[in-house]
Parts: C-alpha cells; sequence; structure tokens
C-alpha cells in the first residue's frame, strides 16, 4: 500500500464477470480505500494478459498497467 500499512491478505467479491471481462470488488480489510477504489475490471486483453481499470472511471479507460500471468515453475 502507498501508505505504508502492510497487508499480508485481502479479499475480493466477484461482482460480475464475462468472456474477457472480470468485475471484483476489494473487501474492508483494506480500510483506506476510497469507495470509488474498491471496485476494479479486470479485462483480459489476450491469453495471460490483462489490464485494470476502477469502475467508477469513465467506460474505455484504463491505467497504463499491463499485467502478465507468469508461468508456474
Amino acid at each position: 500500500m502507498d501508505n505504508g500499512q502492510e497487508i499480508e491478505r485481502y479479499s475480493a467479491t466477484i461482482i460480475s464477470h464475462a468472456p474477457n471481462v472480470l468485475v471484483i470488488k476489494y473487501g474492508l480489510e483494506l480500510k483506506d480505500i476510497p469507495d470509488e477504489y474498491r471496485e476494479w475490471e479486470m479485462r483480459f486483453i489476450g491469453p495471460g494478459t490483462y489490464r485494470w481499470r476502477a469502475s467508477a472511471w469513465p467506460a474505455g479507460r484504463y491505467n497504463n498497467v499491463i499485467g502478465v500471468k507468469c508461468a508456474a515453475k
């Protein structure tokens, strides 16, 4: 967390899903997160590749981070 708080585990609830989209909502153990940043959309843009957006953002706006699933060892 960017405020120096350390968390070992946190939860999220799946709100909705589609063939290439998963919408989750983080639990209350993440105390310093504003409500508009509790719900996130994870959109899969290719095999093992995804982008994140806060559900409160305008449609089509995503962050600059592209996640890549690492292979299991």
